[in-house]
């Protein structure tokens, strides 16, 4: 390049390092000409090249089982996934070291499912053979599990279940476990003290897994928070659960608001009795005629509403191995989701209306991040409530931006790209380096050919920074057709990665 043409030159290449994107804006009046922008990635075709090895902390007694130490592993995990389930499969047959110990020499430990990821709290259910554990072993086992699943910043509690119930800390199901927090300094003999405490004094005043209804009847999404009752009674126990779902969530953007529900309860609306087909306990609840004219008026279907109060039940009060509900004197048996994210349209049946902590898994939802357009030009960080893997799932994510805004988003806005478009427009995508490979079809191209300037560059960062909020993903390279066009419709250069550029959200 000529002398005279260095300074636009410097000016361009040091105006695109402010916007803080590695691609620049097309000027076709300027005589100045650069050398194409080449990247050392193909163009990913279908979603393999998604998998990455990740180091990972496990929490493991120390050789003496005095207290827990850390251990580093490698982990071969999916972009497309939380790296939470390989982790603790990890944990759970780790078989010691040189100054550690297996988590639980004595009794094999498994899960059953994959682990529960709503909100910011993630509930392990561990199989049968768990109930082999002694009270001090299995708060142990928790702490641990606890400790190394909060590794990650977006899980903060964890709630333990075995063979999908809550068992207590006593194990012999009367006080309640509650969701763990992580604690990194606890000695087997503290953490013996503790649950001595617990169990003598008992835990009147401990953390639970609320279920909230989603707006738009699409599922239940989880919030966590401390809860009030009397020692023992779980009768208090459910009323306080039912107390604390009522109003509006603290954290969850999309919830719908509930009205006070002990308000709708029958005299002795609360019952607690022996379930002799199935074993353990079912809890009872008898709401008034008018409970589903009210839960209907909040904008909550009844399968919703059956979902948000088993899985809060259920998951928290120990010794419960269902839960029947009756609304008057109908005593509810089954219900048909209309709009749910996953089965929309499939009855659930509960066999002697006892529903199950297990009827309702398809119907759990977490929330997640997008931007969408503005008016002004500019784009809106709304909410989506999605099953948790999808939240994870760069196509998952970029079909939530072909749809558009959804009646159950946490604010409005605005369409960001083309009407038209489908997953199949997405030919595949990739991560390499911390950069996402996104490989859109010749149709894509087309679609987006006649976006104005200021359309052209909503719909590449509204790509951009909802891509990049996964800790994985540093910046974002565009493929058309498997070529790095030159521009979608004429206004940015496309060539080169893209990294997220938060002056462009309100």
């Amino acid at each position: 390049m000529k002398k005279k043409r260095m300074l636009p030159a410097l000016l361009l290449a040091l105006s695109v390092l402010l916007s803080g994107c590695t691609t620049e804006v097309l000027n076709r009046s300027s005589s100045v000409t650069l050398s194409p922008v080449r990247v050392p990635y193909s163009a990913p075709v279908g979603d393999s090249r998604l998998s990455r090895t990740e180091t990972v902390v496990l929490y493991v007694p120390d050789e003496t089982g005095t207290r827990l130490i850390t251990v580093s592993e490698k982990v071969q995990t999916s972009s497309l996934r939380h790296p939470v389930d390989e982790t603790l499969q990890m944990l759970l047959s780790y078989a010691g070291g040189e100054n550690s110990a297996p988590l639980s020499p004595q009794t094999p430990l498994q899960t059953l499912g994959p682990v529960e990821i709503s909100g910011n709290t993630a509930v392990v259910n561990l199989g049968t053979s768990a109930l082999w554990l002694d009270a001090g072993q299995f708060y142990g086992v928790c702490h641990a599990i606890t400790n190394t699943l909060c590794q990650w910043g977006d899980i903060r509690f964890v709630s333990v279940l075995i063979n999908s119930r809550q068992m207590g800390l006593d194990m012999t199901a009367s006080v309640p476990a509650g969701c763990f927090a992580a604690d990194t300094h606890l000695s087997a003999d503290v953490m013996k003290s503790d649950l001595q405490s617990l169990i003598s004094v008992g835990n009147d005043r401990t953390r639970a897994c609320l279920y909230y209804p989603i707006r738009g009847g699409r599922g239940v999404a989880v919030e966590t928070k401390q809860i009030e009752f009397e020692r023992h009674d779980k009768a208090s126990m459910v009323a306080a659960l039912l107390n604390a779902l009522s109003g509006d969530a603290e954290t969850l953007q999309t919830a719908s608001a509930l009205p006070n529900l002990l308000d709708y309860l029958a005299p002795d609306g609360i019952a607690v009795r022996e379930n002799a087909a199935t074993g353990g306990q079912v809890a009872v609840l008898h709401f008034d005629d008018a409970f589903n004219t009210v839960i209907l008026d909040s904008g909550v279907p009844r399968s919703v509403m059956m979902a948000s109060l088993a899985l809060t039940v259920l998951t928290f009060v120990p010794g419960l191995s269902g839960l029947m509900v009756y609304a008057g004197e109908e005593l509810i048996t089954e219900v048909t989701p209309g709009s749910t994210y996953r089965d929309a349209g499939r009855t659930v049946a509960f066999e002697n209306g006892v529903m199950h902590r297990n009827d309702f898994n398809s119907f759990l939802l977490s929330e997640c991040p997008l931007c969408l357009a503005t008016e002004n030009g500019k784009l809106k960080r709304i909410t989506r409530a999605l099953p948790h893997e999808e939240t994870c799932s760069p196509r998952a994510l970029v079909n939530c931006l072909f749809d558009g805004p959804q009646v159950q988003d946490s604010a409005p806005g605005g369409a960001v790209f083309p009407q038209g478009l489908a997953d199949n427009d997405l030919l595949g995508a990739g991560l390499e380096d911390g950069v996402l490979l996104l490989n859109f079809s010749a149709r894509f191209g087309t679609l987006c050919a006649g976006l104005s300037a200021e359309n052209e560059k909503q719909l590449v960062y509204s790509l951009v920074n909802t891509l990049t909020e996964a800790e994985t993903v540093r910046s974002v390279c565009i493929f058309i057709d498997g070529v790095q066009t030159e521009t979608l419709s004429g206004s940015l250069y496309l060539p080169g990665t893209f990294m997220k550029n938060t002056g462009i959200v309100d």
